[in-house]
């Protein structure tokens, strides 16, 4: 008889290797990813312009409890018994045939292990409905890895799921309770770029008796840029296959930010700072927001790394497919995988997006005036609608594949007949602020606006 060593992993150290490598906001995150998930399962209108409307998912911290709630379809009895509460998805197969975002099947488990030691998860489909409980006593006992699954009356209006986890773990308690307004203002934060695309096509999300409101990608368009030649509008690229498609958009936010601005880091009206860079999308889902490194091509090859300067440049780039694995994620869904095939394409794509932007800045650097008068006719736009603005027949094949395009856009150049060049320099800020004083009574005038005026005045004395 052959004798065989047990790989029977350890129930503890399972929870804590999966619980590890995920913060708090991330763990809700996954657990409303899933909802998401559940929506395509649902709806019939997959394709519309809203496929989310009426779906909603309400998040709560009362009694010692987190609680989220949701409509969107239930869990099926079936599911539930043989895949949906596994330790991994047994089924890589399962949704197929929809855009969803969970890849592992580990996601509902491992956001409720990461909150608390025990829960209670109920769920109605249009079907049946039934009760999951976890004790809190589960992960102590090793021998024991199934959960009680009981089949109830449908308790809710609507097909839908309601988890609540209780036996918060300590440092959960605090940020959930006695630091609470801090931490639902930086969740409401996260969801908001997070959900952005989401939010944006009908879905709602409620967090403590608010509604989370997206964060809008924009760029600035000229809707008229055919008619009227050279005029500031987005790098477009786009590429489709049988099984993923991408989308990508850099363009401009609002005018390149004076010195002065950059200085004092004020805070723009116009945009802010942190909105610049690059903004990743995968399956309507914002996996990495407003990125200004190598992983998106700043710093590499052609590319300037990022500066003040290029806080006005803003770029997109989407993924969509069916089989989420094709996606560039990391395991947490929560970053990009830089040695993806498809996202080494896409960041080729992206560093000359990139480059166009860099350079337009550069050459407008000294011509600011005239720069601001590039701006009076454009408008935000959703990323969105952008690629539908443009003509297909202005597009041009990349590597003469006719299923990747791109759309090269005509930048306006500075007239350089009468070329300008920098003056800059710094100085005591006290002898500034009298300087500003005497010319125009006001200390808090720009610097630059001060050394203009010094610049005309002695301009001014020469041609007399």
């Amino acid at each position: 008889m052959t004798e065989t060593a047990s790989v029977f992993p350890s129930k503890q150290f399972f929870v804590d290797m999966l619980t590890r490598d995920i913060d708090l906001p991330d763990a809700i995150i996954e657990l409303l990813d899933n909802c998401v998930d559940g929506t395509l399962r649902t709806t019939k209108k997959r394709h519309a312009k809203e496929p989310y409307k009426g779906f909603w998912v309400n998040i709560e911290f009362k009694e010692g409890k987190f609680i989220i709630s949701d409509n969107c379809g239930g869990i099926s009895r079936e599911r539930a018994e043989t895949g949906a509460f596994a330790m991994g998805n047994p089924d890589l197969e399962h949704d197929s045939h929809l855009p969803t975002f969970g890849m592992y099947g580990i996601g509902m488990k491992r956001a409720i292990f990461k909150i608390g030691r025990s829960a209670r998860v109920i769920s109605q489909t249009a079907e049946s409905a039934f009760e999951v409980t976890i004790e809190k006593d589960w992960v102590d006992n090793g021998e024991e890895w199934d959960w009680p699954l009981t089949p109830i009356d449908k308790p809710f209006t609507e097909p839908g799921t309601v988890i609540e986890i209780g036996d918060l773990h300590e440092y959960i308690q605090r940020q959930l309770f006695y630091f609470q307004d801090v931490f639902i203002n930086k969740l409401r934060d996260l969801m908001a770029t997070h959900y952005t695309v989401i939010i944006g096509k009908g879905f709602q999300i409620t967090l403590g008796d608010k509604p989370v409101k997206r964060q809008p990608l924009t760029v600035l368009f000229n809707s008229r840029a055919r008619k009227q030649g050279p005029r500031i509008i987005p790098y477009i690229y786009k590429a489709e296959t049988l099984d993923l498609k991408v989308r990508l958009v850099v363009g401009l936010l609002g005018p390149t930010p004076t010195d002065d601005e950059l200085e004092e880091e004020l805070d723009l009206p116009r945009y802010r700072g942190e909105d610049a860079g690059w903004t990743i999308i995968c399956n309507d889902h914002v996996v990495v927001s407003g990125d200004k490194t190598e992983l998106t091509g700043w710093g590499e090859i052609c590319v300037p790394r990022y500066q003040g300067q290029f806080s006005a440049i803003f770029g997109v780039v989407e993924f969509e497919s069916l089989d989420s694995r094709k996606l560039p994620l990391t395991t947490t869904k929560r970053g990009i995988d830089p040695s993806s095939y498809i996202y080494d394409i896409a960041k080729t794509m992206m560093i000359e997006g990139t480059r166009l932007f860099t350079d337009f800045t550069n050459q407008w650097k000294n011509y600011r005036e005239e720069e601001e008068a590039l701006y009076e006719k454009l408008q935000p736009t959703e990323v969105g609608k952008v690629v539908a603005k443009i003509p297909e027949s202005d597009f041009i094949e990349v590597r003469g594949h006719q299923w990747e395009k791109k759309y090269l856009p005509n930048l306006p150049k500075p007239n350089e007949k009468t070329p300008k060049r920098q003056i800059k320099f710094a100085y005591r800020q006290l002898e500034l602020w009298r300087l500003a004083e005497f010319l125009f009574e006001d200390e808090d005038t720009p610097a630059s606006q001060v050394g203009i005026e010094c610049f005309n005045r002695v301009l001014r004395e020469i041609k007399r």
